[in-house]
């Protein structure tokens, strides 16, 4: 294991008062959507929890009765401090919906744990979350806290409760209004960032290929890719995330029900930590490199792919060079 970053923090010191709230965006999948309330209702600290659900517009006549059974599923949650829906009155899409029901939740609070609703928690999961948001707020270096693990990661004991990651899975992730404000959603800067292809290999190294692939993606179909643009963003500022070693959360979207997932047996029945054992934040995190360097492996493509990424990348750049001109 190389300790390549240590951030020092005083463990000892969380006097919490109040737990930051928990987002959930829903469209159709209702049984999902059940799930994901009842785990996150059966967490430790869930009676201090405000939970905001932002609840999409049916866009087909197909869903117009499974959103309709949501809304009526919503208003009858408990288990809550307090239970807010956001109904949207036309459809804004999954992208749009995210955004509007966070401006939403930092009009009144300066952090917020998000989750689709396709996920499925450890009963640590919510204390865990926001210990870490109380430890690391002023810490410029952390992004945000993850409760989402990769599997066939970790192989040692030796390595504490939870770990520094350049990864930021957002399957259950707490997250700070002032860091998510500073990211540019639009990766304005991505062109001029890697016309250097060392750059560009510094990169793949750090995030795998498949950031780099929907970075270029985001640009040529002029669409917001928000796991991309938070990766180019702690790239360009050396951040990470913390993670726990063993996972607080388990995808069941990936049974084919999702719009970019496909179907996964392996993260559908993937083992959570959970017991009566809390998890524990050390005094020192590092940063094992052989985790990030496994995880980049996971996300690797073939030479083709890589050189037909590349060649979209520079041709990309060339057709904006050529249109400002």
């Amino acid at each position: 294991m190389t300790h390549s970053v240590q951030i020092r923090s005083d463990v000892n010191v969380i006097d919490q008062e109040q737990y930051a709230p928990v987002l959930v965006t829903v469209y159709n999948r209702l049984e999902h959507f059940r799930k994901c309330i009842e785990s996150l209702s059966d967490c430790y600290g869930a009676s201090r929890t405000t939970l905001f659900v932002a609840i999409d517009a049916p866009s087909r006549d197909c869903d117009v009765d499974l959103n309709l059974q949501i809304v009526d599923y919503a208003k009858r949650i408990r288990g809550f401090e307090s239970v807010i829906l956001i109904e949207r009155e036309a459809n804004v899409g999954a992208v749009r919906n995210y955004f509007m029901a966070l401006d939403r939740v930092f009009q009144e609070h300066s952090s917020v744990i998000f989750t689709e609703d396709d996920n499925v928690f450890s009963r640590h999961f919510l204390e865990y979350i926001n210990k870490g948001l109380v430890l690391y707020e002023n810490v410029a270096s952390i992004y945000g806290i993850c409760g989402y693990s990769r599997p066939g990661l970790i192989e040692s004991d030796e390595i504490p409760d939870v770990f520094l990651s350049r990864d930021c899975p957002a399957w259950g992730v707490g997250i700070w209004k002032s860091k998510f404000r500073a990211v540019d959603y639009k990766t304005n800067d991505f062109f001029t960032a890697f016309l250097n292809p060392i750059r560009i290999l510094s990169f793949r190294r750090q995030w795998g290929d498949h950031f780099f692939w929907s970075l270029v993606r985001a640009k040529r179909e002029n669409v917001v890719i928000c796991d991309a643009a938070v990766g180019f963003h702690k790239f360009q500022r050396d951040m990470y995330s913390i993670l726990p070693t063993k996972t607080l959360v388990r995808n069941i979207g990936q049974d084919g029900s999702g719009i970019h997932s496909g179907v996964n047996e392996v993260l559908q029945n993937q083992e959570m930590r959970d017991g009566e054992k809390k998890v524990k934040f050390p005094e020192v995190l590092v940063f094992p490199n052989n985790i990030d360097e496994a995880r980049t492996k996971q996300l690797r493509f073939t030479v083709r792919g890589n050189l037909k990424c590349v060649v979209q990348f520079y041709w990309l750049a060339l057709k904006r060079i050529v249109i400002r001109r």
